[in-house]
């Protein structure tokens, strides 16, 4: 959406149901299938998400290694997962101890090339 701020559509039972719906299926039209048609490619996807706003820093070194992975770039998945390791190394908040665990998990079951 334009305004890149959360929006809600109202269908109330006293309100215009029909304009409501007409709004809504157009915001979907303009600006939904669009970026679905976009990201559902998975070349793009994959070469592009990195360099993108749509991955949130919490996620962002779990998605790039298994895009990675998926592609075939063991190496490269293994470097993001060593780098993030190596950012978070000592940290003990609940995010860089999920994260051990789910590099710990990955290399085991996935980077076994």
């Amino acid at each position: 959406m334009p305004q890149n701020t959360f929006v809600q559509w109202d269908f109330s039972a006293t309100g215009d149901l029909a304009a409501v719906a007409e709004d809504l299926t157009h915001a979907v039209a303009t600006y939904g299938q669009p970026f679905i048609d976009h990201w559902s490619d998975w070349s793009t996807f994959s070469r592009e998400v990195a360099s993108s706003d749509l991955l949130l820093d919490h996620v962002r070194f779990v998605m790039l290694p298994a895009v990675a992975a998926v592609n075939g770039d063991y190496e490269f998945a293994d470097r993001l997962i060593g780098q993030e390791l190596e950012r978070t190394a000592g940290e003990q908040d609940a995010y860089s101890k999920g994260y051990r665990d789910f590099a710990e998990k990955f290399r085991r079951s996935v980077l076994t090339y």
